[in-house]
């Protein structure tokens, strides 16, 4: 909160806005410190929010009840696809108003600041792609609530491998060489790979050739490919896997 003050200069409203992830426990927090920094404080739980312009618009009208504008800010505790809609919502809204997104799993620390998820049409999904707009991302490892082997963790562990390899060697060989320290679940391991995987994917996403700036989509067509046959019975982190490692082949 004492960094969200300075942002914005002297408080004016705050929006602080929570999905179905987020821990009861850590709103509250946010709330009490947030309204003792002196911010005007407007609370509301978000609905299912589709990763959709449907979704954005929803997002936008909950704005415009809160009556939060331009000097303003909105703080989104969330997951990936829940800071995707509030990235593009908040970009657009007022021309733009100051986000800060709080993650609630490893994937939305990673991708959603540098690389929001692109946003669906009507039988047309990822079509809307758009640039990160979140001015600040807190990170609270506590937050994701998983272990090394579930789930969340490992696809997380595949957008670290799909940034590195975007990235360079050298950032490959860093995470080849702490996998066994993010296998074993060590919180630090953890903390530096998330950091390291939103460097290499700010990069790529801010490259000057547009080559570079595309390969964010490495091993995404495959993976959505793969899910559209067999969804619900491969994981989305096995999908991400077999989807790098054939556009890998095909690539050499």
């Amino acid at each position: 909160p004492r960094a969200l003050r300075t942002s914005v200069g002297r408080p004016h409203g705050c929006a602080l806005l929570f999905d179905k992830t987020a821990a009861a426990d850590a709103v509250e927090t946010l709330r009490r410190n947030l309204s003792e920094r002196g911010f005007d404080l407007s609370v509301s739980e978000l609905s299912e929010l589709s990763c959709s312009l449907v979704g954005a618009q929803d997002l936008c009208e909950l704005l415009a009840s809160l009556h939060v504008t331009g000097d303003d800010l909105v703080v989104v505790v969330g997951n990936y696809e829940t800071l995707s809609v509030a990235s593009f919502a908040c970009a657009a809204w007022c021309d733009g108003v100051s986000l800060a997104q709080v993650p609630t799993s490893p994937l939305a620390a990673i991708l959603a600041g540098p690389a929001p998820r692109a946003l669906d049409l009507p039988g047309a999904p990822y079509m809307i792609g758009q640039e990160g707009s979140a001015r600040f991302s807190a990170v609270d490892t506590e937050l994701f609530g998983c272990a090394p082997d579930d789930e969340p963790m490992l696809q997380a562990r595949a957008a670290m491998v799909k940034a590195a390899m975007c990235d360079s060697e050298k950032a490959f060989g860093e995470l080849w060489d702490s996998a066994d320290d993010l296998v074993s679940g060590s919180p630090s391991a953890l903390v530096a790979r998330i950091q390291a995987a939103v460097k290499s994917c700010g990069k790529t996403v801010s490259a000057s050739s547009a080559a570079v700036r595309q390969s964010v989509e490495y091993g995404r067509s495959f993976s959505r490919a793969l899910l559209s046959v067999a969804a619900g019975v491969v994981p989305r982190s096995v999908a991400m896997a077999d989807g790098m490692r054939f556009a890998a082949r095909l690539a050499a």
